[in-house]
């Protein structure tokens, strides 16, 4: 008989602890969405409009950077920059706690709510 308490194992989904699992999920979500539309968002204003908003954050953060990157460097860096709210949003919604999970979940209503107007409104300045 050993003399060490066994770990618990704790819970998991897709074999990872739950929050990985769902910062995973966030993400994948998120390009689930975002790559199709960066494929044919063109097709509509409303897609395009979308697409802008949910690439927000990636173009800002490049454009207070002021770096000189080719156009495709520049759009692939702006989809990973714009996915870490979404695996981050996904942690917390994934996690174990009920009450961190309540707080993931009001803070990605929030996140969207902004981003929607946020994006939509610097879009139709820009245009």
């Amino acid at each position: 008989m050993s003399s060490y308490a066994e770990p618990t194992p704790g819970l998991k989904i897709l074999g990872m602890p739950r929050p990985l699992a769902g910062a995973l999920i966030g993400i994948l979500l998120f390009l689930l969405i975002m790559l199709p539309l960066k494929l044919w968002g063109n097709n509509s204003l409303f897609l395009l409009f979308l697409q802008l908003d949910m690439d927000l954050l990636g173009r800002i953060v490049i454009a207070l950077t002021n770096l000189d990157l080719p156009e495709k460097i520049a759009e692939i860096l702006s989809v990973v920059i714009s996915a870490i709210p979404p695996g981050i949003l996904g942690w917390l919604i994934g996690s174990t706690k009920r009450s961190t999970r309540i707080t993931g979940m009001v803070l990605a209503a929030i996140y969207l709510c902004i981003l929607l107007v946020v994006g939509t409104l610097l879009t139709l300045m820009a245009i």
